[in-house]
């Protein structure tokens, strides 16, 4: 049966489980009473929010698999379907492909939201290039230009007039529990180990080599320290290698990608994010919402800073990393409430339905 909500189309997300599917899933989560989504992507998704109710995926093949049918089954949905919806909703971490934005354009697609979810460009040279040669020809495209930090808009929309909308979550949903500190740790063997944790994707952004290159010098301070990456990514084999070779490989954990995050971090002592750059960095919000003292990279927004319990330091030198990893705990730990409610999903995604009704809400009070 056919849903009387008005229709979103949602493009640019990725089709892995990473930060970005993650924010975009829980706005479309929160919004779902009042709007039905349909997501275009090659593949399904672990998060549940994209099929859940009145929500669909539109399945259109990727460019690297079949380019011919990937732009003809596009031309296709916007110009036989873009009537359908109110708005469209592109969510990037480079320019690399904009077609769905220039469809929606042609479409006229009255709402049209260009999304930036990064600091920089992910990825190699050419998608660098193409996003700083593409970015005025974007905003351009785009009625509505938003942001996940002031240093991800200014590099995005560089000269134009955009919004923050904050990564936000349900905060409530973080909170330490004592049961799952218990029931994780047994999971995993950390019983009765200083545990360091860190969540997100295993590659170079993320830096994560850097943590186990401090391993050895944490471990002369705590003898009982483990090194717990929840993630999957293309630096796994590079990690538990050098790992390996520095004799500390059981001192690490990889989870692998994990649905309960929440109760994973609960289990850590101390969280550890040692970003080259982020858009914002989501992992270090919901750490701190757990109660975590978190030691993170300063090429990291400080907007991610909600407590009084965050370190900055450079993306290097891992003895600096290990003396200030193995000075923090819980106990000292406090929470700034003005600040963390900042990324309450339930306040940001009503920002976020004013603009698919085509007004421009209160950004930034």
């Amino acid at each position: 049966m056919k849903s009387n909500k008005p229709r979103v189309l949602v493009s640019g997300v990725g089709t892995r489980f990473g930060g970005t599917e993650t924010v975009v899933s829980r706005y479309i989560g929160a919004l779902s009473e009042k709007y039905a989504f349909d997501t275009i992507s090659s593949r399904p998704y672990q998060q549940v929010e994209y099929s859940m109710g009145d929500n669909r995926i539109i399945n259109i093949p990727g460019w690297k698999e079949n380019p011919i049918e990937h732009i003809t089954r596009l031309r296709r949905l916007f110009y036989g379907h873009g009537t359908e919806y109110c708005a469209f909703w592109h969510n990037a971490n480079s320019y690399w492909n904009i077609e769905t934005i220039e469809l929606a354009a042609k479409a006229n697609i009255p709402v049209r939201i260009c999304h930036y979810h990064c600091s920089q460009a992910l990825g190699g040279p050419a998608k660098r290039f193409s996003t700083w040669a593409l970015r005025k020809h974007v905003a351009n495209l785009s009625n509505v230009l938003l942001a996940c930090s002031q240093e991800a808009g200014e590099y995005a929309f560089p000269g134009h007039t955009f919004d923050i909308l904050n990564n936000a979550f349900d905060v409530s949903l973080f909170s330490y529990q004592e049961t799952n500190r218990l029931s994780v740790r047994a999971e995993l063997g950390l019983r009765d180990s200083f545990v360091i944790g860190h969540v997100g994707r295993l590659s170079s952004v993320k830096n994560q080599i850097l943590l186990v290159r401090s391993l050895p010098e944490i471990i002369k301070f705590r003898a009982n320290a483990m090194l717990v990456l929840v993630g999957e990514g293309p630096s796994k084999e590079l990690i538990m290698e050098e790992a390996r070779s520095l004799g500390v490989e059981n001192h690490l954990v990889l989870t692998g990608p994990r649905m309960d995050v929440a109760s994973l971090l609960s289990a850590f002592d101390v969280f550890a994010f040692p970003s080259v750059f982020e858009g914002l960095g989501m992992a270090a919000v919901e750490a701190q919402a757990n109660g975590l003292p978190c030691v993170i990279s300063d090429q990291v927004p400080r907007a991610v800073a909600v407590s009084d319990s965050v370190c900055f330091l450079p993306p290097e030198n891992p003895s600096l990393w290990a003396d200030t990893l193995c000075a923090f705990d819980r106990s000292s730990f406090c929470l700034k409430p003005n600040l963390i409610n900042r990324f309450d999903i339930n306040k940001e995604s009503l920002k976020l339905a004013e603009y698919f009704k085509g007004s421009k809400p209160g950004f930034g009070d």
